[in-house]
């Protein structure tokens, strides 16, 4: 059993685990805080007060940022195949096709056997999709940071794509900076708790009636307004419903449910952490109308690019060739991403929302969200939707 504390605040703890894979002693471990958040505690009886944790803490102080990015890019991959088996215009795709031939590793985030959202790596394209496209929850990075120092010091290129303080955790834990390290970080709204998403599955298993088998927070099977729906998959049917039909994505869509350190967090702002930065973007065609053409009016299909530094710069520059680029402008980015300015919002209901759940159970606060004004007011909007959806469909028909 783990004793003694926190190494600092749980509240300012992002779960990176960097001190935990560092600590000479093994003295740190991880557990579930009371939300089902990882936070770092210090076993009293081993720790020798080196200071190691707290100097690469991501937390304790803004680390290992790059400055204002120098170029910036709409961006769309040129195989439709690829855009549509990815959350925006399939930039993580091309970054990893690129470390992938050439021998590399390429690390991110998947939903394992469990649905349990982990950080690992692959070496092959066949097992490159599962790291594709967007989770909306808290990834465990397990032992990855101490398996991408090895990656290096045997001289293979690594690929890491996570959220800012994911990667600042990483490049502390890795002290001295790497050629072959290449780290793509994500315009990241905040994350809910692991243990929560795993609530909201065993829910909808039991609502079902059978085990969900997977879960997708955004898909795009050739329709309009696509980030608004979640899919599940049990039983080998595949259903689909808009988010607000899943408590859980209803909350994270309205900011509720996020690490509490999330909305203060250091690495919303302009200055990255990543050599590049990626995010969406369907808002460009408002400022670029030739990706309105080329795209077919699909805006879902965009994403931003900052190349934030030189090797970000090399990065991008060697996967050119596989998409379509529009120099783009920071202002226009931040018009819907304002988390390159600013941390979220943290709203009243984040008060008593881990402890209304923990006091009810989740069958029983999921059955009492059905009745609320928070669903009950998303109804006539997304059938307003779906009519247009419609209406846009059978026009793209009859073009």
């Amino acid at each position: 059993m783990v004793e003694g504390n926190s190494i600092k605040d749980s509240l300012y703890c992002c779960g990176c685990r960097a001190c935990e894979q560092i600590c000479p002693k093994q003295a740190i471990s991880m557990i579930n805080d009371n939300e089902g958040f990882l936070k770092a505690y210090v076993n009293t009886s081993k720790c020798i007060n080196c200071g190691l944790c707290k100097k690469i803490c991501p937390a304790e102080s803004r680390k290992n940022l790059f400055p204002k990015a120098k170029k910036m890019f709409a961006a769309i991959h040129k195989q439709d195949a690829v855009v549509r088996r990815s959350s925006s215009g399939g930039m993580f795709s091309a970054f990893a096709h690129f470390i992938l031939e050439n021998k590399g590793s390429v690390y991110g985030c998947k939903l394992d056997e469990n649905l349990k959202p982990i950080q690992c790596s692959v070496e092959d394209e066949e097992k490159l999709d599962a790291l594709r496209r967007s989770k909306y929850v808290q990834s465990d990075t397990e032992h990855t940071y101490t398996q991408v120092k090895q990656d290096l010091s045997k001289g293979k290129m690594v690929l890491y794509a996570g959220t800012p303080c994911q990667i600042a955790g990483l490049r502390s834990f890795l002290v001295k900076p790497y050629d072959k390290l290449y780290c793509v970080d994500l315009i990241c709204h905040g994350v809910p708790s692991a243990q929560l998403f795993k609530q909201d599955i065993e829910w909808w298993s039991l609502k079902l009636k059978s085990p969900v088998e997977e879960y997708e927070f955004r898909l795009k099977p050739g329709y309009y307004y696509y980030y608004y729906f979640f899919f599940l998959q049990y039983s080998g049917k595949k259903v689909q419903k808009p988010y607000f039909w899943d408590p859980y994505y209803e909350a994270f869509y309205n900011f509720k449910n996020y690490n509490e350190m999330c909305y203060k967090c250091p690495y919303a702002c302009i200055e990255r952490t990543g050599d590049i930065t990626i995010g969406d973007y369907s808002w460009a065609v408002d400022h670029h109308p030739d990706l309105c053409e080329l795209n077919a009016g699909k805006s879902d299909t965009i994403s931003c690019v900052l190349v934030n530094s030189e090797k970000g710069n090399q990065l991008l520059n060697a996967v050119s060739g596989e998409l379509s680029l529009y120099e783009t402008k920071l202002d226009w980015i931040t018009e819907r991403n304002k988390n390159l300015i600013r941390p979220t919002h943290r709203p009243k209901e984040r008060d008593y929302f881990y402890s209304d759940i923990k006091k009810l159970g989740y069958k029983k606060w999921a059955r009492r969200y059905f009745y609320s004004e928070a669903f009950l007011r998303n109804v006539p909007v997304f059938s307003q939707m779906i009519r247009i959806k419609h209406k846009l469909q059978r026009k793209g028909e009859n073009v």
